[in-house]
């Protein structure tokens, strides 16, 4: 029996080392949103087609938007300072789509987050590394 087996584990060494076994990617901050911080530092966050002011419609808790559509976060700050913004996969083992820090004033900013692949996503937001938004969106 056990020279049966050899050949297998025999070939599973050979393959086995040409695997890619990465966990999948995530945001350095998840969970749930601290609103009290949010209300803090903000007034509002929305997620729109860029050039837009009004979000999309909702459909199953996500906003929807279309393949071609430019993304852009709206962000309406009560200080200024950093905020971390990072737009995950919303699938198990999805990938991270976009990572950057971006600096906000007080008032309205506009953040282009450019166009994704048909997924369903999160765009996670955090200030001080304090997780401070969630918003949900699909693109089709």
């Amino acid at each position: 029996m056990a020279h049966r087996l050899l050949p297998l584990v025999a070939s599973l060494l050979f393959v086995l080392p040409g695997c890619n076994f990465k966990p999948p990617q995530e945001c350095p901050f998840t969970g749930t949103a601290d609103t009290v911080a949010f209300s803090q530092q903000f007034e509002s966050m929305v997620l729109v087609v860029e050039g837009t002011s009004s979000p999309p419609p909702v459909e199953d808790e996500f906003l929807q938007f279309q393949r071609d559509n430019k993304l852009e976060l709206i962000v309406v700050s009560k200080s200024a300072g950093q905020i971390q913004v990072c737009v995950g996969e919303a699938k198990g083992g999805g990938q991270i789509a976009y990572s950057q820090t971006h600096s906000v004033t007080v008032g309205e900013n506009r953040i282009t987050l450019g166009t994704f692949k048909p997924n369903p996503y999160v765009v996670r937001i955090a200030y001080n590394s304090i997780l401070v938004q969630n918003i949900r969106f699909r693109v089709n």
